[in-house]
């Protein structure tokens, strides 16, 4: 029975990036990159699943364990980033016009860069570096791709097409791999993840992204394979809430809900696309889960999703975090509170084997200070921004964005995920990028093609169609169809 379910599941994820391609059309070998990156992100690290296959074993869980790290993912994600460097390089100007046009986002890996200095172990702190400037890396090859909003579709598809039906099969049929036990001896649900709440995210990610395909199936369904990729993406979103269900994560579920709400408004209403409406969502979403959060003395929003005001611990591990933070205004330095004594003491005063303060904004504090906070502040009000200019101007994406935007924010009240090696980072600072390339209009002028999105004949026009008056058809520059006369393995998204 196991091994007609794994070839069950083989056929499936096969399935559905065939029909990946038959709609979208191939794409191209290099945004294997930051697909391969995001899957080791949204998953296990590289010694682990070497592990699961009996080569080489993951290292212990200790405090010089983190300080020495593992040579196996040192060494696949300095080959990761040295193919995404050289890539980039011969991109050449394309890459450097959207890093000037992102200079917040180079600021403040610079500072990142800079605080390395006053870290207690800055060799760690330069290896982490590293690999946060990969995340930025490869968002600049997805961004930098000739048809940027193809590659993001391929990108997401890719994601759930082979995590989440690999985590049902491992959760059901591979238990020893896919499930594991707490300390107090109950059952916790790790799929292809290394932990429930890297579970949740992901099975939240991959429902988010199947429903905004469900929302705008329209478009699909007007191709032959239209069909069948609609039927394949409705069953892969069961299987994410499935999985999102049984993962137990609150606030993965919790995030989903309101992302669910935010796309489908945004998706479907005109109002729900203004700029005050879409101030009112996203407020309104982290407004209330703040209250539930920290300011609902009761307990009852809280005690809703199955969890007391302490949230599960991390009240005490906040107040704690903050006890032994360092300099206020210059932090610890880039990716360095949770190493060597502050680690040990952490564990001695919560418990063994925390890695996170379960905050992503007290994160950036206690590493990289108050002036961390501004740059990173400066960087989440430009990406609204960008981001609210795209829901207003196109229907389509903009709800997704939207949607994941806000997610972002409320995910990190309770989970650390800012400037780390997580999907959330990697999917917000693409939302941030790309966003600001499209509402700038660069978008529109890069590659052969300057055609970036899908449009519906007689509802809406691309940025660069309304800013040149040509209407709801655009002609490709190598003279080939216009929209919605695209031939077979060339339908733009």
């Amino acid at each position: 029975m196991t091994i007609v379910a794994t070839a069950i599941c083989v056929c499936f994820i096969l399935w559905l990036m065939v029909m990946d391609r038959e709609l979208y059309g191939a794409p191209s070998v290099t945004l294997w990159l930051p697909t391969v990156w995001l899957w080791l992100s949204c998953s296990r690290g590289p010694a682990a699943w070497l592990s699961v296959m009996g080569v080489g074993r993951s290292g212990p869980v200790s405090v010089e364990f983190y300080l020495e790290g593992n040579p196996v993912e040192r060494a696949v994600y300095l080959v990761l980033i040295s193919c995404a460097a050289l890539i980039l390089f011969a991109r050449g100007r394309h890459v450097v016009g959207v890093v000037q046009r992102n200079g917040i986002v180079s600021i403040l890996f610079a500072y990142c860069a800079v605080s390395i200095m006053w870290s207690d172990f800055p060799e760690v702190a330069f290896k982490r570096w590293i690999k946060a400037v990969g995340v930025l890396l490869m968002v600049l090859i997805v961004v930098t791709e000739r048809s940027p909003e193809r590659a993001i579709a391929h990108l997401l598809s890719r994601m759930g097409a082979l995590l989440i039906p690999l985590s049902v099969l491992l959760i059901v049929f591979y238990p020893a791999i896919g499930t594991t036990r707490t300390d107090g001896g109950e059952i916790m649900y790790l799929g292809a993840a290394d932990h429930k709440n890297g579970l949740g995210i992901l099975a939240m990610i991959v429902a988010l992204t199947c429903a905004w395909r469900i929302v705008n199936r329209r478009e699909e369904t007007r191709y032959p394979c239209g069909r069948a990729m609609i039927f394949g993406q409705a069953s892969l979103c069961c299987m994410a809430i499935g999985v999102l269900l049984v993962s137990n994560s609150k606030t993965s579920l919790a995030c989903f809900i309101i992302g669910a709400g935010i796309l489908i408004a945004s998706s479907r209403s005109a109002r729900c696309r203004r700029p005050r409406t879409i101030w009112l969502m996203v407020v309104g979403a982290v407004g209330l889960s703040v209250v539930a959060l920290f300011l609902d003395q009761s307990g009852t929003l809280v005690g809703a999703l199955g969890r007391t005001t302490t949230l599960t611990g991390r009240v005490g591990i906040w107040h704690l975090v903050m006890n032994i933070a360092g300099s206020s205004w210059f932090g610890t330095g880039f990716a360095s509170f949770w190493i060597g004594d502050r680690m040990q003491e952490m564990w001695t005063g919560v418990r063994s084997g925390l890695g996170q303060t379960h905050n992503g904004y007290l994160d950036v504090y206690v590493n990289l200070g108050l002036i961390g906070v501004l740059l990173f502040g400066a960087l989440i009000v430009q990406g609204y921004r960008s981001v609210v200019r795209v829901v207003i101007d196109d229907i389509r994406w903009g709800g997704l964005w939207l949607a994941l935007f806000a997610t972002a924010l409320v995910y990190n009240l309770t989970e650390a995920a800012w400037l780390l090696l997580s999907p959330t980072w990697f999917l917000i600072l693409l939302a941030m990028v790309y966003c600001k390339e499209k509402s700038g209009g660069a978008i529109a002028e890069a590659g052969d093609e300057r055609v970036a999105i899908l449009v519906r004949p007689g509802w809406q026009r691309p940025l660069s169609a309304r800013r040149s008056g040509i209407g709801g058809r655009v002609r490709m520059e190598n003279g080939g169809s216009t929209v919605g006369k695209a031939g077979r393995g060339k339908y733009a998204v």
